[in-house]
């Protein structure tokens, strides 16, 4: 609620109507604080759909050498959270409550929040009831239609993948206000593996995308001189292939965004080019706030052909979580709308959370 006043009074937040109902965006995530010790902190930060702000405002934080109870650590935002959704508040003679909470977090996050199973377990996914498999010390996913968690299941505590009760049951909608937002699970996630399958090696798997030395190089130079045309709304530049490892999610976001099809079209064969361009143009549709409406079912459908032909390119090297979460996106891009309206990535300048 202070955070709600300081946007109101410094006119960032504009009531227009006498009751207002606001949608809030709240991210949780655990931040290391030195790198020679555990010392971490565990902030709880707050954006305003409607008020343009170039960084969160923070609603608590909590430091520790390991991650909070998950209660201790919940208890007090969960309840504020419940009183603003079921009454309104007066402010400058305005009546204000909170309509919808959307949590914005990286899976591990939000197994944490939900107090289910975590990403690496056989019931990972918050969504659907599939099934992974372990095979050669990875869990893979297999791609098919699964019957869907419901909310009402998590309330109950009768949903399988379910280990503790969480302070937001009966708050939030744990399927619906949870979303797979895409900076972790996009950008970080399946572009990040697909990149690393081109330049880089997998024991015991030989890909005939994967890019020869002089290849790399060849690339590297390209990269290299594009980034210097790129204009100066970009955050982040491109760098050379030898520092893949270190790239940051501003990175991957640019080139599956806009520049994979200039990159890669030399350099690819042609039917796991023709892959990429599947992602690519989903991903391009849905991050548009005019495409992800006209064209939505084109963008699905090239998610659903994506994580189709994955298992055969790939041989299982792109079964993982995050490539499950995709066949998700296209419902919550229908539901929350653009991806960037709900993600990790806070601002226009793509400053992350």
């Amino acid at each position: 609620m202070n955070n709600i006043r300081f946007c109101f009074e410094r006119q960032l937040l504009k009531l227009n109507d006498h009751f207002q109902k606001l949608t809030i965006l709240v991210n949780f995530d655990g931040v290391p604080v030195y790198k020679s010790s555990k010392m971490c902190l565990w902030p709880i930060l707050l954006a305003i759909k409607g008020v343009d702000l170039s960084v969160p405002l923070p609603i608590g934080v909590f430091c520790g050498t390991n991650r909070p109870p998950l209660s201790t650590y919940l208890e007090s935002f969960a309840q504020e959270l419940r009183s603003l959704m079921e009454t309104y508040v007066s402010i400058a003679n305005k009546a204000i409550k909170i309509e919808r909470c959307i949590i914005i977090a990286d899976a591990p996050a939000r197994a944490f929040i939900q107090g289910i199973y975590s990403h690496s377990a056989r019931l990972a996914c918050g969504y659907c009831k599939i099934e992974g498999s372990r095979i050669e010390n990875r869990m893979c996913f297999p791609y098919n239609q699964y019957e869907p968690r419901t909310n009402d299941a998590y309330m109950s505590m009768r949903e399988s993948n379910q280990l503790v009760s969480s302070p937001l049951l009966g708050i939030v909608n744990f399927v619906e206000d949870l979303p797979p937002e895409y900076m972790h699970s996009v950008c970080l996630g399946v572009v990040k593996r697909l990149f690393s399958l081109y330049v880089s090696s997998i024991k015991g798997i030989k890909l005939p995308c994967r890019l020869s030395a002089v290849q790399r190089i060849h690339l590297s130079q390209l990269m290299i001189q594009v980034s210097k045309c790129l204009p100066r709304e970009f955050h982040r530049k491109l760098r050379s292939l030898d520092e893949f490892e270190h790239f940051k999610a501003c990175e991957f976001r640019t080139l599956i965004v806009y520049l994979a099809p200039v990159l890669f079209r030399k350099f690819l064969p042609a039917p796991y080019f023709d892959h990429l361009m599947l992602l690519h143009v989903a991903i391009f549709c849905f991050v548009s706030q005019e495409l992800s409406t006209s064209l939505f079912h084109q963008a699905s459908s090239c998610i659903t052909l994506f994580c189709q032909r994955a298992p055969g390119l790939y041989k299982g090297a792109l079964q993982s979580f995050n490539a499950h979460l995709l066949s998700h996106m296209p419902h919550f891009v229908e539901s929350l709308g653009p991806l960037d309206q709900w993600s990790a990535f806070f601002s226009k300048t793509t400053t992350e959370f």
